[in-house]
C-alpha cells in the first residue's frame, strides 16, 4: 500500500509521520520498526522529521520503548484518558491508573524528549472537580503537550447504543463548556499554549502533524 501511494508523492519532501489508533503498540516492535523503515524506503521523509507513534499505557512493556525509539520514533502521544479508576473503566480501558506514570517513566528513559497524553472530559457525571484532578495528575508528570479531548459518541458504538437504552446521559453543553472554559485557564496558567481546539503544547513542543491539518495542508 506504501508503494501505491509512493508514486503520488514524488518530489515531495514529508515533514511529518503519525501512527496512530487503534492501538500501533499492540504490534511487536519488529512490525513498528518495518512500517517506519519502509516508510523511509518509499517516501522522501525528512531526517529531521516529527515520528509520532500513539501508544497504550497498557501495552507498554519493558525494553519495548527504547527499541521503537532507536528504530527512529520521535514524539510519543500516550493515551491517559484519565487518573481516576472508574473514569477509565467507565471509558472500558484496559489500563491502570499506575500505568500511565510508568509509561511515562519508560519514554523519558528511552529518550522521548518530545511526550504527549491524552485525555478526556465531559464524561458522564464527571464533575469539575474529577476532571480537575486528571488535569493535575498529568501535569505532574510534566509533559511537553496534552491533548484534551470532549467525549463524543459515535454512531454504532457501544456507547451509543447504551446511549440510546438510557444506559449512560452524558452532561449538558452548559457543564461541558465549564469543563472545557476550565481546561484552557488551567494549561494557560501552567505555561502551554492553547494552538487548536483540543491542544495544548509548551512552547516550541507545538504537534506539526496537528497543525499539517488544521491549517488544511496536504
Amino acid at each position: 500500500e506504501m508503494k501505491f501511494y509512493s508514486r503520488h508523492t514524488k518530489n515531495q519532501k514529508i515533514s511529518t509521520v503519525f501512527l496512530g489508533g487503534g492501538t500501533p503498540t499492540t504490534l511487536p516492535v519488529s512490525l513498528l520498526n518495518k512500517i517506519l523503515f519502509n516508510a523511509t524506503v518509499f517516501f522522501d521523509i525528512d531526517p529531521e522529521a516529527e515520528v509520532t507513534l500513539e501508544a497504550n499505557p497498557a501495552t507498554i512493556k519493558v525494553g519495548y520503548l527504547s527499541k521503537v525509539r532507536e528504530a527512529g520514533y520521535n514524539r510519543i502521544s500516550i493515551g491517559a484518558q484519565s487518573f481516576l479508576a472508574t473514569e477509565l473503566k467507565l471509558l472500558e480501558r484496559n489500563h491502570e491508573v499506575d500505568e500511565i506514570s510508568l509509561t511515562v517513566q519508560r519514554a523519558r528513559k528511552s529518550d522521548f524528549k518530545n511526550l504527549s497524553l491524552d485525555l478526556m472530559f465531559g464524561l458522564p457525571s464527571q464533575t469539575e472537580e474529577q476532571w480537575i484532578y486528571s488535569l493535575k495528575k498529568a501535569l505532574s508528570l510534566n509533559p511537553d503537550h496534552i491533548s484534551a479531548y470532549n467525549l463524543t459518541i459515535e454512531p454504532k458504538t457501544r456507547f451509543h447504543k447504551k446511549r440510546q437504552k438510557g444506559l449512560l446521559t452524558l452532561p449538558d453543553d452548559e457543564h461541558q463548556l465549564g469543563l472545557f472554559k476550565k481546561t484552557i485557564e488551567t494549561l494557560t496558567s501552567m505555561g502551554f499554549e492553547h494552538y487548536e481546539i483540543s491542544n495544548f503544547a509548551k512552547s516550541g513542543k507545538l504537534c506539526e502533524h496537528n497543525l499539517n491539518y488544521w491549517h488544511n495542508g496536504d
